[in-house]
């Protein structure tokens, strides 16, 4: 085969392939549904019955809550040090809560 050939077979092949794609898309006559718009365009005189489904809708509270269980980790740890060395006699607060400047923590 010569080059001529070749992309004679390609160009063939390939308008073959578009002009399918584009026939694949054009609108089509649907049978049933022509065949439902007769039917209902002869019984247009009588009385129809429409079926409609509904929901009462009702205010109600919207809460915006996200319950995740886990750990929490401080943002901000302290090391504490004392000006003289000895033994703690005494604790002056809880571990986890607040305190402020100036509070006495502990006793050496």
């Amino acid at each position: 085969m010569n080059k001529k050939v070749k992309w004679g077979i390609i160009v063939f092949i390939s308008a073959g392939l578009i002009g399918g794609g584009i026939y694949s898309q054009l609108p089509k006559e649907n049978k049933e549904l022509a065949a439902a718009d007769k039917s209902m365009s002869k019984s247009r005189n009588t009385k129809r019955i429409l079926n409609v489904n509904a929901k009462i809708i009702k205010p109600q509270l919207l809460k915006d809550e996200i319950k995740i269980s886990g750990s929490l980790l401080p943002d901000e740890e302290v090391d504490l040090s004392f000006e003289t060395s000895g033994k703690i006699i005494e604790i002056n607060f809880e571990e986890g809560s607040q305190v402020k400047k100036g509070q006495l923590l502990a006793k050496v």
